[in-house]
């Protein structure tokens, strides 16, 4: 097939071209343009392609075409989707694709899994400084009647903390100092058993290298959401998963503080840890006692008797 590869980017042969549709993404948010750490159906702009038939990778993601250690990127132009040299079907045969976004130099190394027909992403690294999406896509059977069109879906978990005040009105809650670590910061996606699957987790994140915020402010019973995090899914043991921050409250007009204490919560397990593609808030409410302020508290009240007997007064009438 290689020579027939460098012949279709040379002469046209008989056959139509290998076009790609527009991209869908499973939970997508609206976007003008691709994000990267969050990719969506409408801001997605690019995407790499390892496909073909007979050797899966024989087409697309070629060492021919010096795609083989990314695939052949595939961008947005207007309303289409192009890449370079063009490619086309052999009509007679199938194909298998499979696809992924953002670029990831840096972050993972990627190969074409040919047993498989699949795409493997080895010591792939997600951290506080890089925070890249990982979305990835596979259709089978192809044949040249139509474009070939992807269905992403997410590979990474998403993270969130949303924290709550429960002090009321005339009060503002700080929350400083985030930190969220104890989970692994690195794995390899690959195809495993009969799907697509994270295994052997490495580099723990300690509270060094956590995730960080910057401080909110959280006004009355308001409540404030944190950055979103990007994790590997995962099951993080028992007394592991750690969030730290301190907490400060304050009654509005106050020149200090009323009270500030460091606060450190081994988070719940859960029971099959985080899950590729799903988003989870953790809801953290502040309120006196965990502060150790001791509130203001009324005992049973008592009232005076009236006397038992009357005093007595007479009225004098006027002659």
């Amino acid at each position: 097939m290689a020579s027939c590869s460098k012949t279709e980017t040379t002469d046209r042969p008989q056959g139509s071209a290998i076009g790609f549709a527009g991209a869908w993404i499973g939970h997508a948010v609206e976007s003008k343009a691709q994000n990267d750490a969050n990719i969506t159906t409408e801001g997605i702009d690019h995407f790499f392609v390892f496909g073909g038939y007979e050797g899966f990778n024989n087409v697309f993601g070629t060492a021919e075409a010096g795609e083989q250690t990314i695939g052949t990127k595939v961008t947005k132009a207007a309303d289409s989707w192009t890449y370079s040299p063009v490619r086309y079907w052999v009509e007679d045969k199938t194909y298998d694709f499979a696809a992924y976004s953002p670029d990831l130099t840096d972050v993972a190394t990627v190969a074409a899994d040919a047993a498989n027909k699949a795409i493997s992403f080895t010591n792939f690294v997600s951290d506080k400084d890089r925070q890249h999406d990982l979305i990835y896509a596979h259709v089978s059977n192809a044949r040249h009647e139509e474009k070939v069109q992807f269905s992403f879906s997410h590979a990474l978990s998403m993270i969130r903390f949303t924290f709550k005040s429960a002090f009321g009105e005339n009060t503002t809650l700080h929350i400083k100092d985030f930190k969220f670590y104890g989970m692994n910061s690195q794995g390899n996606y690959s195809y495993r058993t009969d799907k697509m699957d994270w295994d052997n987790h490495t580099t723990p994140v300690i509270e060094s290298t956590a995730f960080t915020n910057s401080d909110l402010e959280i006004p009355g019973t308001e409540g404030e959401v944190t950055d979103d995090y990007l994790v590997i899914p995962q099951s993080v043991p028992a007394q592991t998963m750690t969030v730290s921050f301190t907490a400060e409250i304050w009654t509005n007009g106050a020149e200090a503080a009323t009270k500030s204490k460091p606060i450190t919560v081994q988070l719940q397990t859960l029971e099959n840890g985080w899950t590729a593609g799903q988003c989870y808030n953790y809801t953290v409410t502040i309120d006196g006692e965990n502060l150790e302020m001791k509130p203001i508290e009324f005992g049973d009240p008592t009232v005076t008797e009236w006397p038992d007997e009357p005093t007595d007064i007479p009225v004098e009438i006027p002659m």
